[in-house]
C-alpha cells in the first residue's frame, strides 16, 4: 500500500493483481504478411523498412517489440509462403498485379478461414473498385491510407483487439470502447487516435515505482476497440460488451435494416441511454441539426465537418471515457478540483465540496476512471456504491477515502 506525507489511504494495483494480468492478451500479432507490390510498399512505407518504421512508432510509445514484416510481391507467392510460415495477420495492398486483393483473400480464407486479412486502399477511387469486387465479402475490414504510419499500428492493435477481446473481458474484466462507422475514411482517421490515446493513458499509468514487468502487464490490460459498421452489428456488440463499455461513439447515419437511416445514430443512443443511463455517448454527424437531439438523449455531438474534428473527439474522450485526469466538478459543471492519479484523487477527495463527492458518485465517475486505469477491484468495490447506501454525507466521504 502507498502513503503520502499526510498518509492518506490509498490502494494501488498490488502485486498479486497485477499478475492476474498476465494470463490477458493470449493472441499477439508477431508476423504480419505484407503482400505489396515494391512500388506499393515503398509508398507505405516512405523509402523506409517497414519492420523500423513500425519500431519506431513502437518505441515512441514504450511499447514491447513490434511484429516482423515479411513481404510478398504477388498473391502468388503470398500463397506459397502461407503453406510454409505462420503468420497472425495478413494485410494486402490494392495492386498485385497477378490478382485482385478481393480473389487473393477468397484463395487465402479458403485455407485459413480464421486468419485476419484487412485490405489497404490508397485512396476512396480504389477503395471503391475493391468493394465492388465479389469476392470483397472475403476481407476482414477495408482500410484507407492517410499517410500517417499511426494508421499502421492502430490496424496491428485492431487485429489482436479482435482476437482477444472475448477472452480478456471475461476473465480479467478489461474495458472496451464501441466506435459506429460504416465510413471506411473516417474509422480509418479514428482508430490511430484512440489507439494512441488508450496507449498514452496506460503510459501515463507507470509511476510510483512500477517496474518494467508491471509496466508491460499493465499494457495487456487496456481498453479494448470494438468497431461496427451497421446497427444490428453494433447492438450484438453492445450487449455482449455492455457491463465492460468505457463509452460508445456514434455514427450519425449508417445501415440498419439493410438500408441508410438518418435516425440509425440517434436510435442507437437512445437504446444504450435506456440500458443505462450513465454510459457516455458522443453523436459525430454531418447534420448539426442533431446537436439538440443528441444533448437531450444524455450524449455529446460532434460536427463531422469540423476542421477539429479529431480534437474534439479527443476532449471527449477525455472528459467522459475516463482518460486523462479525474476532473472533479459541481452538478453545474464548475471544475473544483483535479486528480492525475490515485493518491491525488484521494487527497482531493478530501478537500473538495461534497456536493462534487455526490454528483460523481451518483453518476459512477470514480469507477469509470479506475476501469480505465486497470484499477479493477477497487473500480469493483465502488461501482455498487450509491448516495443513498449512507446514512449522510460525510459518511460516503470517509467510507470512498476508506476504500
Amino acid at each position: 500500500m502507498i502513503h503520502d506525507s499526510n498518509h492518506i489511504p490509498v490502494l494501488p494495483s498490488q502485486d498479486g493483481i497485477l499478475h492476474g494480468f498476465s494470463h490477458l492478451m493470449p493472441h499477439k500479432v508477431q508476423d504480419i504478411l505484407l503482400v505489396a507490390s515494391m512500388y506499393d510498399a515503398f509508398t507505405l512505407e516512405e523509402g523506409g523498412r517497414l519492420t523500423e518504421l513500425l519500431l519506431s512508432e513502437y518505441r515512441e510509445l514504450n511499447l514491447s517489440f513490434p511484429p516482423h514484416v515479411t513481404r510478398a510481391g504477388t498473391g502468388t507467392e503470398a500463397l506459397e509462403l502461407l503453406q510454409t510460415r505462420r503468420f497472425e495477420m495478413v494485410l494486402t495492398m490494392s495492386r498485385l498485379g497477378d490478382m485482385s486483393a478481393p480473389e487473393l483473400a477468397r484463395r487465402i480464407k479458403a485455407d485459413f478461414p480464421e486468419l485476419p486479412l484487412y485490405t489497404l486502399a490508397f485512396n476512396p477511387r480504389e477503395l471503391a473498385y475493391l468493394r465492388a469486387d465479389e469476392d470483397a465479402h472475403c476481407v476482414d475490414r477495408f482500410f484507407v491510407w492517410n499517410g500517417d504510419a499511426q494508421l499502421l499500428l492502430a490496424i496491428i492493435k485492431f487485429c489482436e483487439d479482435g482476437l482477444n477481446v472475448a477472452h480478456d473481458t471475461r476473465y480479467g474484466d478489461v474495458r472496451c470502447l464501441l466506435l459506429i462507422e460504416d465510413s471506411v475514411r473516417f474509422y480509418s482517421l479514428y482508430l490511430p487516435l484512440l489507439y494512441v490515446e488508450i496507449l498514452e493513458q496506460t503510459q501515463s499509468l507507470m509511476d510510483d515505482g512500477i517496474n518494467l514487468r508491471h509496466r508491460l502487464l499493465r499494457l495487456r490490460a487496456r481498453p479494448k476497440i470494438l468497431l461496427a459498421d451497421n446497427f444490428e452489428d453494433a447492438w450484438a456488440l453492445y450487449r455482449q460488451y455492455k457491463d465492460g463499455l468505457l463509452g460508445v461513439i456514434c455514427d450519425g447515419r449508417f445501415p440498419w435494416k439493410g438500408e441508410d437511416r438518418e435516425d440509425a445514430g440517434m436510435e442507437f443512443i437512445r437504446r444504450v441511454k435506456y440500458v443505462d443511463p450513465n454510459t457516455p455517448a458522443v453523436l459525430q454527424s454531418s447534420n448539426r441539426q442533431l446537436e439538440g437531439t443528441a444533448h437531450k438523449a444524455g450524449a455529446g455531438f460532434i460536427l463531422k465537418d469540423s476542421p477539429q474534428l479529431l480534437a474534439e473527439l479527443r476532449a471527449f474522450m477525455l472528459a467522459n471515457f475516463g482518460f486523462g485526469s479525474f476532473v472533479f466538478r459541481l452538478e453545474d459543471g464548475t471544475e473544483v478540483g483535479r486528480a492525475a492519479n490515485l493518491r491525488e484523487l484521494a487527497h482531493e477527495l478530501k478537500r473538495v465540496p461534497i456536493e462534487s463527492v455526490r454528483h460523481h458518485t451518483a453518476n459512477d465517475h470514480f469507477s469509470t476512471w479506475l476501469r480505465a486505469r486497470t484499477e479493477f477491484t477497487l473500480a469493483g468495490r465502488l461501482r455498487p456504491c450509491k448516495v443513498t447506501d449512507f446514512a449522510n454525507e460525510d459518511e460516503l466521504r470517509d467510507w470512498l477515502l476508506q476504500t
